[in-house]
């Protein structure tokens, strides 16, 4: 599973500034991980994976700067082009919670010039039961669920 900015069809961004934070950065960034990988175990979900990832944030082949991530997906069935991640940053005292959820293009659709958002309406399209539309939503609730927990885990409290 890869990251790529080109196929999110949607996200989520939320800011939180810890004033006079004198924490250690990474437990923190430890802890959201944790909150969302504890909140899907608990879910019993043997079609959906959850992986660690390296997303560049920064650009450029060279100057790009890699963080951790936790990347979603379904392993196998119509779903299995879609996919979330989950990464947690920070500037100064802020920090960035991000979620991305993100359809693969192929490459007749990057021919085509279909864009992700319509590459979600093709996905849906073939859906033909009920139990494959509940599962598209399913998985963009769960990826919603996992986000929220993680921010809820992320303790800044102490």
């Amino acid at each position: 599973m890869e990251f790529d900015k080109d196929e999110v069809y949607s996200s989520n961004l939320e800011h939180i500034a810890v004033p006079n934070f004198n924490g250690n950065v990474h437990e923190k960034y430890q802890e959201f991980y944790d909150g969302i990988r504890n909140y899907l175990d608990t879910l019993n979900l043997e079609n959906i994976q959850l992986s660690e990832e390296s997303i560049n944030i920064g650009g450029g082949f060279f100057g790009g700067k890699n963080v951790k991530a936790l990347g979603l997906r379904y392993k196998k069935g119509k779903l299995k082009k879609l996919s979330a991640f989950f990464l947690i940053t920070n500037t100064g005292n802020v920090f960035n919670f991000s979620q991305y959820k993100q359809a693969s293009l192929g490459f007749f659709d990057l021919l085509t010039g279909v864009d992700p958002s319509e590459k979600v309406d093709v996905i849906q399209s073939k859906l033909k039961t009920i139990e494959e539309t509940e599962e598209f939503s399913v998985f963009n609730a769960i990826a919603d669920m996992l986000y929220a927990e993680g921010i809820k885990q992320t303790n800044f409290e102490s």
